[in-house]
């Protein structure tokens, strides 16, 4: 499974290493990655796992819209994606910050 870090300003990080050893540190890695206690936002993409800030709307974080895409809802802070699925590499690799708010507008989603 590949690991991409998903920054809310629409900057990327393939290949996010999280395999330090233990499960905790792991958690660790996992949290300190999006800033805050971690959850497992929802997606319809099989073999797709999206780690967001649970508190992401408490404290006011950007929309990610990216991730937002892979959610279908509004999904905010840096995240984590962990996938083997292909079409998800693809989209993730080729996102284009500026296509996908275009994307998004056309669609009526909100641009925070």
């Amino acid at each position: 499974m590949k690991t991409y870090y998903i920054k809310a300003d629409g900057g990327i990080i393939k290949d996010y290493d999280l395999t330090q050893g233990t499960e905790e540190n792991n958690l660790g890695k996992m949290q300190e990655a999006v800033g805050g206690y971690i959850e497992y936002a929802p997606t319809n993409f099989k073999n797709t796992r999206v780690i967001a800030n649970e508190e992401g709307l408490l404290h006011d974080l950007p929309q990610n819209h990216i991730a937002s895409i892979l959610c279908e809802r509004v999904i905010v802070g840096n995240v984590l994606v962990q996938t083997s699925n292909n079409a998800v590499k693809t989209f993730i690799s080729s996102a284009n910050l500026t296509h996908i708010k275009e994307y998004m507008g056309h669609l009526n989603i909100s641009l925070s």
